[in-house]
C-alpha cells in the first residue's frame, strides 16, 4: 500500500530550511507512530509531499494504519494510491480503466488531473482525452463535472502517475516536536480543552 501525505498548508509558507525541518520532523513521527505496524515502513519525502510505502498486506493493519494516520498532527490529508511509470494518453486510459472501469457503467463521471513537472500536455488535457475514451469504452451514461457520481483521480508527478484510491483527512496543524512547548492550564469545563486542541493544530 502506497500513501501520498500532503502536509499541512502553513507548513507550505515557511522559509525553506523551517520547511524541511518540520517535514524531517513529520517523517519522524509517522515512522514512529507505525514502527509497530511495520518496522520496515519507508516515509520518504522532504519538501510538500511525504510517500508512505508498506509492504503489509493484511487489511486489518491498513486499516489501522490510515486511522493512525488520520491522527496524527501535521497531515491535512493522505491519498491511497497506485504508482506506475507515466506512458503515453493511452496508457494513463487503460490504467484508469484498470482502476475505475467496473464502476462507470451506466454513471456520470468526471476525471479531475494534477500534474507537476514540465510536460508537452496540461492537466485539461489529459481530463479531456481520459474522459472521453473512458466514456466510450466503459458504458458511462455521461460525463458531469459539478457532481459526478464516480470522480476519476490521477496525479502526474514528473514521469510517475499515481492513480487515487481514496483520500483520508488528517487533522492539520504543526508536527509533535516542531515547536516549543508550551504550558496549558485546564479548567473544570471543556472551553480550555477544546482551545488546547486548537493551538495544538
Amino acid at each position: 500500500m502506497k500513501l501520498i501525505v500532503k502536509v499541512f498548508p502553513e507548513i507550505t509558507i515557511k522559509s525553506r530550511p523551517v520547511r524541511k525541518r518540520f517535514i524531517r520532523q513529520l517523517a519522524k513521527n509517522i515512522r514512529n507512530v507505525l514502527k509497530d505496524l511495520d518496522p520496515e515502513l519507508a516515509v520518504d519525502g522532504v519538501w510538500d509531499n511525504l510517500e508512505v510505502v508498506t509492504r503489509v498486506e493484511d487489511e486489518k493493519v491498513q486499516r489501522e494504519i490510515i486511522e493512525r494516520l488520520t491522527c496524527t498532527p501535521g497531515i491535512t490529508h493522505f491519498l491511497q494510491v497506485e504508482e506506475y511509470p507515466l506512458g503515453d494518453f493511452d496508457d494513463i486510459v487503460a490504467k484508469c480503466k484498470q482502476h475505475f472501469g467496473h464502476l462507470l457503467a451506466g454513471k456520470h463521471f468526471a476525471v479531475r488531473c494534477k500534474r507537476g513537472g514540465h510536460h508537452d500536455f496540461t492537466s485539461m488535457d489529459v481530463d479531456r482525452y481520459v474522459g472521453s475514451q473512458l466514456r466510450q469504452q466503459c458504458g458511462a451514461a455521461g460525463i458531469e463535472l459539478k457532481n459526478p457520481e464516480v470522480l476519476v483521480r490521477i496525479e502526474i508527478r514528473n514521469q510517475r502517475l499515481y492513480v487515487i484510491h481514496n483520500q483520508h483527512n488528517g487533522i492539520g496543524g504543526y508536527p509533535l516536536g516542531a515547536l516549543e512547548q508550551t504550558l496549558v492550564l485546564m479548567s473544570g469545563g471543556f472551553d480550555s480543552t477544546v482551545a488546547a486542541y486548537q493551538m495544538m493544530r
